[in-house]
């Protein structure tokens, strides 16, 4: 499975004030992670963004930082 993570410099308010702020998903296929790689990226963020893409073996193979 193809893993999409996101890390923002704000901490969660609805959790662990010490802990940032994160969202993440799993994916089947590659096409799959590619897909919703390109939908985050048009995502507007108020806040610093770390995303990446992880392959089935745990290889990053994407980083974004926004």
């Amino acid at each position: 499975m193809w893993k999409l993570q996101s890390t923002h410099n704000t901490t969660n308010p609805e959790g662990d004030p010490d802990q940032l702020h994160g969202n993440g998903m799993w994916v089947d296929t590659q096409a799959e992670a590619d897909s919703w790689w390109e939908c985050w990226s048009k995502a507007r963020n108020t806040s610093k963004t770390v995303s990446t893409m992880t392959d089935p073996n745990g290889n990053v193979v994407k980083v974004r930082l926004n």
